[in-house]
């Protein structure tokens, strides 16, 4: 019985999202299923134009909602929750399986637009950043910690936290300007670029960082001390005032509490 009905709910999402109406003629011949599939269809479509403002302001609505139909039909949501539709399974931004980023990187229309997987994947890490629970903050250093404990301390970034470095794009400059939906300037520099992205007073933060900045809370999130982790950050970028850097993300609160022990 029980293996007949996961057979049945196969077919069904088969028919429902991918046409596939051979398994269930008695079902999907019915005149109100395809007005069933049609909504769903839509309400997924229009789940992702929700989650992926900044995608829809460089394509435009009728590119973005032809690509998400067929994102839809390929990647069924395995939620009735549709607010992270479109992340995929994988925590890294730039290997995210079953994601949408993922979709448009392998998407030939969207080629045309070379940055438009990291405009996604931004979108992808802002979700992530709303949606993450909450964690008190690390708010300043406890007096009297020395230098030497404080190189050997492990900060965690909070879990409503997070950054993407792109090596090929200003990334940070249009991911803001697509989702601010303001013009970009004519003498944009095309470098590299980073942002950092935290959540504060239940408000989505975004701001510019550097190759250093991310490298630094990648290591930290790996588990590498403060020494470590400043090592890291200038390997990335050697000219990186790191006693500038750290304070910023300690105003940032984008650390957790750390443990003394």
């Amino acid at each position: 019985m029980t293996s007949s009905l996961s057979q049945f709910q196969r077919a069904f999402i088969a028919a429902l999202y991918a046409g596939d109406d051979h398994e269930l003629p008695e079902v999907t011949s019915q005149p109100g299923f395809a007005v069933y599939r049609n909504t769903v269809i839509k309400s997924c479509v229009d789940a992702l134009q929700a989650n992926f403002p900044s995608v829809v302001s460089v394509v435009g609505e009728t590119f973005f909602r032809a690509m998400a139909t067929e994102y839809v039909r390929q990647t069924p949501p395995h939620s009735v929750e549709l607010l992270r539709y479109g992340q995929g399974h994988a925590d890294n931004a730039k290997n995210n399986e079953g994601s949408f980023a993922t979709f448009i990187s392998e998407f030939p229309p969207a080629a045309l637009v070379a940055y438009l997987v990291d405009i996604a994947r931004v979108d992808s890490l802002w979700l992530e950043v709303f949606s993450a629970q909450e964690d008190s903050s690390l708010d300043l250093i406890a007096p009297g910690l020395t230098i030497e404990e404080l190189a050997q301390m492990k900060l965690s970034p909070k879990a409503a936290v997070r950054w993407y470095w792109s090596d090929a794009w200003p990334i940070y400059s249009l991911w803001n300007f697509n989702r601010e939906q303001i013009s970009a300037p004519h003498n944009l520099r095309w470098q590299a670029e980073g942002i950092l992205l935290y959540r504060y007073c239940d408000r989505v933060i975004w701001e510019p960082i550097g190759a250093g900045g991310c490298a630094f809370l990648e290591a930290c999130q790996c588990g590498k001390t403060v020494e470590e982790a400043s090592l890291s950050a200038l390997v990335a970028e050697p000219l990186v005032d790191f006693s500038v850097l750290f304070t910023r993300l300690l105003q940032c609160k984008v650390f957790t509490p750390y443990d003394k022990d």
